[in-house]
């Protein structure tokens, strides 16, 4: 990464220059052309990562409270993709949250909880049953 320019929009996501080695390629990348890359940064402590299912409004999802009954939470969403959302507050690693959020819920209603088939995944690299 060369530079950066501008600031942080409303997803949390920026604009950066980045600098590429041609590599011996037969045709290297002009000035100004858009490209796909994946930076990888420093891992960040304390963010869950939920599938984007689990949102249910703009900065919520449905948990369970201790009497298995629904209340809707309020998160704070790092950053979304199109498959998770990155949150930094709101949840931890005790927070039931329904994976289905956009189902039509009531607040109080009591549920049946069941395990989620493909967990969810914690911090940067592992996977589980819970979000840290």
């Amino acid at each position: 990464m060369v530079r950066r320019e501008g600031g942080l929009n409303r997803n949390q996501m920026m604009y950066l220059i980045v600098q590429v080695a041609n590599d011996g390629q037969s045709l290297p990348l002009e000035p100004g052309v858009l490209v796909q890359a994946e930076l990888r940064g420093a891992a960040t402590p304390a963010v869950a990562v939920l599938p984007r299912s689990a949102q249910a409004g703009d900065q919520s999802v449905w948990v369970l409270d201790d009497d298995q009954r629904l209340r809707r939470q309020q998160v704070a969403i790092l950053h979304q993709d199109s498959d998770n959302l990155y949150l930094h507050d709101g949840v931890n690693s005790a927070t039931s949250v329904v994976l289905a959020g956009d189902l039509q819920l009531l607040e109080g209603m009591r549920i049946d909880p069941r395990p989620a088939q493909t967990g969810l995944a914690h911090n940067s690299e592992n996977r589980g049953e819970g979000h840290p």
